[in-house]
């Protein structure tokens, strides 16, 4: 073959490539793009969902005409889940913000999930540590006093009995030695559980993100401002040696700090396993945005390159920090998918959770 003939093979698969990139990215062009979330108006879900909504048009090549948000709250984000596995259109233009509890009732397979995390291809992923906090009338400004009170003043709130967020706060009492307190589950999401904390109708909420705390869009910004709730301690994050520190930037102590200080020692057992397992390292995944299975992948590298594109965007990242209170932390589609994998494998925590506490938690209210 002659040197011009190579050239002329080069050029032709060189522009057959341009015009192969520009059809992928072209779907969103002028099309409407529907962010979904399981859980009503007011929690991070929401909240984040809202501000992807209004940013991330334009970095798209092909420009969408809008960008929605949509709540599908229901059955503790169930119903949403089985909608995006099953239902929703695989064409791209539908995304859907998972979190915690996603991943726990498929871990615990209770309530048994009428979907798979594993084949729904991440776009993205953020972290965020949880937050403990209680009403200023209990006159308990911090983990250690919380011990100290009569335990049946303490009530708490959750989505349900088997959700991580609540398996947490219970594990986090139960590891402290404080017996009979009150919980309630069945409330829909963060915006039920904050009015019902802040009407009195509970006192203590453990399973609210820390974004909730620090950030000016939380749930519980203005009222640990005016002293109405005070903040005891944070779940944490888990380092890659499997440590659990702070949230990066936060002087807020970890629950594992409080532990310390009231036993004098470190937590062990198949009760903190599991504390570390519904708490700091479901956090890593924090929120996580997926597509349908089954959405071509062409589709989805365009979707992760957008989503790249926005949030190494310092205008962007620090509108997400100032709204969120926390350092971003990011994680790209393709390491999200590995994390979910891992996180979804039987382990200890799982197994004691499944066959020893929640059975025993059940008995309890009963």
């Amino acid at each position: 073959m002659t040197i011009r003939r190579v050239s002329y093979v080069f050029v032709f698969f060189a522009v057959l490539g341009i015009l192969v990139q520009g059809s992928a990215e072209a779907f969103t062009e002028g099309k409407r793009i529907q962010i979904l979330s399981g859980y009503s108006p007011g929690g991070g879900h929401d909240t984040e969902g809202r501000l992807i909504a209004r940013r991330i048009g334009k970095y798209f090549s092909g420009k969408p005409t809008k960008v929605v948000k949509i709540n599908m709250p229901g059955a503790a984000g169930l119903i949403h889940g089985a909608f995006i596995a099953s239902r929703a259109k695989k064409d791209g233009l539908t995304w859907s913000i998972m979190g915690t509890s996603h991943l726990g009732s498929q871990a615990l397979n209770d309530p048994k999930p009428n979907y798979d995390l594993a084949k729904m291809p991440a776009i993205f992923g953020t972290s965020g540590a949880s937050a403990a906090i209680v009403r200023e009338f209990l006159n308990v400004k911090t983990g250690v006093q919380l011990t100290k009170i009569d335990p049946k003043r303490i009530s708490v709130s959750g989505r349900s009995i088997t959700g991580p967020s609540f398996l947490n706060d219970a594990l986090g009492l139960d590891l402290l030695g404080i017996k009979g307190y009150k919980y309630a589950v069945g409330y829909p999401g963060t915006a039920q559980m904050a009015l019902a904390f802040l009407s009195g109708e509970v006192s203590y909420v453990g399973g609210t993100g820390l974004h909730h705390v620090l950030g000016t869009g939380g749930r519980y910004y203005s009222s640990i401002k005016e002293g109405v709730a005070i903040v005891i301690w944070q779940g944490g994050v888990l380092t890659p040696e499997g440590k659990v520190i702070r949230s990066p930037g936060t002087n807020i102590p970890t629950f594992e700090e409080v532990y310390r200080e009231v036993k004098g020692k470190a937590p062990s057992g198949a009760a903190w396993e599991a504390y570390k397992l519904t708490g700091p390292t479901m956090r890593t995944l924090n929120r996580t945005l997926v597509v349908p299975p089954g959405t071509p992948p062409d589709r989805v590298a365009t979707i992760r390159a957008a989503f790249n594109r926005m949030y190494s965007d310092p205008v962007y990242v620090k509108e997400w920090e100032k709204i969120f209170g926390l350092s971003l932390d990011y994680i790209k589609g393709p390491d999200v998918d590995k994390i979910v994998k891992v996180m979804l494998e039987p382990s200890p925590g799982w197994d004691y959770l499944k066959k020893e506490y929640i059975p025993a938690l059940v008995a309890r209210k009963k």
